[in-house]
């Protein structure tokens, strides 16, 4: 057997990893679903409950163009279409102020809704006006509840502020990171949406030291009741850094983490101007942070739980890159997912989806070693935020917009694997398959039985399946067009192999 086990040991012993990216085609209108407002309208985020349903919060734009921006939260069931017991037809628009925006959206363990972001309190006189956080609890229906604040708003009075993410504690309290005037703070409300004198100083923990002044882009919520965040230190204002801290359950700095509770990098030190910061951060397995922003490229970090970055990851820790990224999700194996926008032809730009390895590089075994490109329209899409779903879909949120029309709040499911019921599995017996590249027929030898084969295309589609092997053999015409396919095995125990195939 060791002509042919020798070009393919390194395949051995590997678990299933490749999965192709396609559009959930029984997901609105062939994956897409476009929200049809009169107007000008955009999700910019989004959550998803256990039964599949989708709530996206984002804005209509109204009197344009020089108009005001409408919150706009919408419920939209697993197949793509809009839940009609939900506000008005699907849709709730809420009043703050003159104009909203939204930064986040959440479910309560109780079901309702809640939207942070900054509204606009509109121009005055003798004033510009100003930009205020705000944070909006709904019920299950899309009605303001009532019982939350001042009729369902929380409105922050502190200058030039907005709220970035919301959290919520056992006992029914929620957090909220944000900034304002530069200022970074976290602030505890109790459930009617009052201040929570138990945390910080009365609710709040601000994180500015006279060595450490930050702003906050994004945070995640550990079990223990702690918060890591990222961001960037602007002590010196002509040269921020990359910057990222931790702090406690009870609201002081977690000095067993980072240098005293937080951490700066210098990318380009002596490059005054050189805008530096991280605008996202998610939680992986074994602990780790991931970090997604940017220097003069796009970066991501990958941080240990005491907060040292890991030097194992990218270049000293750091993976400088040039992939689209407006938000990333990190997968159960470790491997990244990011969404960003790229151009297409000229004024149509497109949303694209890359996948990495654990250690930073491309995944060969999605959408064939590149990104996936998703050209919705044929004017200008944008995506904005996107989730991850029991490790095997994406709903992408964002807009889209067809040339000489307004731009449309759209949603996008995004299939991770083929579909057909294969899952993965971690131990694996040996396995030979010869020839790849092949040109007429495939053989498989294992040393354990094997009762399942499937073949896709790269876009998911099942082009081989069988069901019933049972046997340590195979021979397997590749009766199929030329190209590149994913092949993946069942055995008897039940783990699975996968690997890319080439057709001749």
């Amino acid at each position: 057997m060791k002509h042919y086990l020798i070009p393919f040991i390194a395949l051995l012993g590997l678990k299933a990893t490749a999965q192709p990216a396609a559009l959930d085609t029984q997901f609105g209108n062939a994956g897409i679903a476009v929200y049809q407002s009169a107007t000008t309208s955009e999700y910019n985020c989004v959550v998803t409950d256990a039964q599949g349903n989708i709530f996206s919060a984002g804005y209509v734009l109204f009197d344009q163009p020089n108009g005001y921006y409408r919150l706009m939260v919408t419920k939209t069931l697993p197949n793509g279409q809009l839940d009609n017991s939900f506000g008005n037809n699907g849709a709730a628009e809420i009043t703050v102020d003159a104009s909203e925006f939204p930064l986040e959206v959440v479910l309560a363990p109780d079901g309702k809704i809640l939207v942070s972001g900054s509204a606009y309190t509109g121009h005055t006189p003798s004033a510009p006006g100003d930009h205020l956080g705000f944070l909006v609890r709904l019920n299950s229906n899309g009605t303001l509840d009532q019982t939350f604040a001042q009729g369902g708003i929380f409105h922050f009075m502190s200058p030039d502020s907005h709220f970035t993410n919301i959290f919520f504690r056992p006992n029914g309290s929620i957090v909220l990171c944000g900034n304002t005037n530069y200022q970074s703070f976290v602030l505890q409300l109790q459930d009617n949406g009052t201040p929570d004198n138990q945390f910080g100083s009365n609710g709040y923990f601000f994180f500015n030291t006279t060595a450490f002044n930050f702003g906050i882009w994004s945070a995640v919520y550990n079990e223990d009741g702690s918060i890591v965040l990222a961001g960037h230190e602007f002590t010196n204002f002509d040269d921020p850094k990359l910057a990222y801290c931790k702090i406690t359950a009870q609201g002081a700095y977690d000095l067993t983490f980072g240098d005293n509770g937080y951490k700066t990098l210098d990318m380009y030190s002596g490059q005054p101007a050189s805008f530096e910061t991280l605008t996202q951060i998610r939680k992986g397995p074994g602990g780790k942070y991931y970090m997604s922003g940017h220097a003069s490229s796009q970066l991501m970090l990958r941080v240990h739980m005491d907060g040292r970055v890991d030097s194992t990851f990218g270049v000293n820790g750091v993976l400088s890159h040039q992939y689209p990224n407006k938000d990333f999700v990190v997968q159960q194996d470790g491997k990244l997912i990011l969404i960003g926008a790229k151009v297409f032809t000229d004024y149509n730009a497109g949303w694209v989806v890359t996948r990495l390895n654990a250690d930073g590089t491309i995944d060969p075994g999605f959408a064939n070693g590149q990104s996936f490109d998703l050209d919705i329209a044929s004017g200008n899409d944008y995506p904005q935020d996107l989730c991850i779903v029991n490790d095997q879909y994406l709903i992408v949120a964002g807009s889209s917009r067809e040339n000489g029309v307004e731009a449309n709040a759209t949603l996008a499911k995004i299939k991770l694997d083929s579909g057909t019921g294969i899952k993965d599995n971690a131990a694996l017996p040996r396995i030979a398959l010869y020839p790849n590249p092949v040109s007429g027929v495939l053989t498989l030898e294992t040393d354990e039985a094997m009762s399942r084969l499937e073949i896709t295309d790269m876009s998911g589609r099942l082009v081989l399946q069988h069901n019933s092997l049972n046997a340590t053999t195979a021979r397997i015409n590749c009766a199929f067009p030329a190209g590149n396919y994913i092949i993946r095995v069942q055995f008897k125990s039940g783990a699975v192999y996968s690997s890319t195939l080439s057709r001749l």
